[in-house]
């Protein structure tokens, strides 16, 4: 297994406020299987049908305050409606073996001016950390480096020697 998910409920989970809802069985799809009928680039009555499917197929989480489901990271799951007046609030944490890539591109999301300026251990989080020998380095060597305020990748960097007009 590649990746494990936590879903920790700090108020209850009901059918009614939104609790996750799972469909049973997904993590053991196939790749053709997943695509349909949840396919994500449906368009006009057809995203009504995906949706459909998907609504009979998914099963409410039932959780207490301070519960948690546990489940493989390829399960399809999804946030329930919330039926209520009140917001139903949860954390999530996300398992990975460390060789896998991360869930969320945070050395993306986060812009270089920001990261630069935060704790190194930080930066190890978001992604600029190298898992032994070498999973996650950027051009041989390691990815802190792009941090560096007059770093030029090196693809940017051929491409202006043989003319390219790239931004700076």
């Amino acid at each position: 297994m590649v990746s494990l998910s936590t879903i920790v409920a700090v108020d209850p989970f009901t059918a009614e406020n939104g609790g996750t809802e799972i469909v049973p069985g997904s993590h053991r799809w196939d790749d053709a299987r997943i695509g349909r009928p949840f396919d994500v680039f449906a368009t006009g009555p057809d995203v009504q049908s995906a949706e459909a499917a998907l609504a009979r197929q998914a099963v409410p989480v039932l959780l207490s305050a301070g519960g948690c489901v546990v489940f493989a990271g390829t399960l399809l799951h999804r946030g329930g409606r919330n039926r209520t007046d009140r917001p139903r609030c949860a954390f999530s944490h996300q398992y990975c073996q460390p060789w896998g890539r991360q869930q969320e591109n945070f050395t993306l999301g986060v812009p270089a001016d920001v990261a630069r300026q935060m704790p190194g251990r930080l930066q190890e989080l978001l992604g600029y950390s190298i898992h032994p020998p070498f999973m996650g380095q950027v051009t041989a060597s390691h990815p802190r480096k792009v941090l560096a305020p007059d770093y030029v990748a090196p693809v940017v960097a051929q491409a202006r020697a043989a003319g390219a007009r790239l931004p700076e």
